[in-house]
């Protein structure tokens, strides 16, 4: 059973983050990119949140730097219309991609690339090939 535990913290800083997992990390990233002091409040015992259980996945794409170097042929327009489209089956048989908003899909197709810049450019590293996504990119691509 938990106990109630109480703990007092006396920080100041410009930018708080609650939560440390990859959202919360690259706003603390960015934050002090501008030059703002930062703290990033966790309730886990480690950073990652719920991408610390994604087996280190990133599913980022649109013609990013590494699908080039793997010649993947792909663009903002053809990720946006594979995770819209209604057509496209997964190995379910479901066709998930069709309940997907409009709004953020759309977001995240045009930030994917800069997103993915932002992330090598702060460090990370991604030695595989990209991972294909039920889409138009034949699996051809990414052998």
């Amino acid at each position: 059973m938990l106990e109630n535990v109480t703990t007092t913290y006396d920080a100041v800083a410009d930018v708080v983050v609650v939560g440390g997992g990859a959202t919360g990390l690259v706003a603390a990233l960015k934050s002090r990119e501008l030059s703002a002091s930062v703290v990033i409040v966790e309730a886990n015992y480690d950073i990652g949140g719920h991408a610390i259980t994604s087996g280190g996945s990133v599913a980022l794409g649109g013609g990013t730097a590494l699908q080039c170097r793997y010649d993947v042929t792909d663009s903002k327009e053809l990720l946006y219309s594979d995770l819209t489209d209604w057509s496209i089956i997964e190995p379910n048989g479901a066709p998930d991609y069709r309940y997907n908003d409009r709004s953020l899909v759309r977001a995240f197709a045009d930030y994917s690339v800069p997103t993915f810049n932002f992330l090598v450019a702060n460090g990370v590293e991604f030695d595989e090939p990209p991972e294909s996504r039920p889409s138009t990119l034949p699996l051809e691509d990414i052998r």
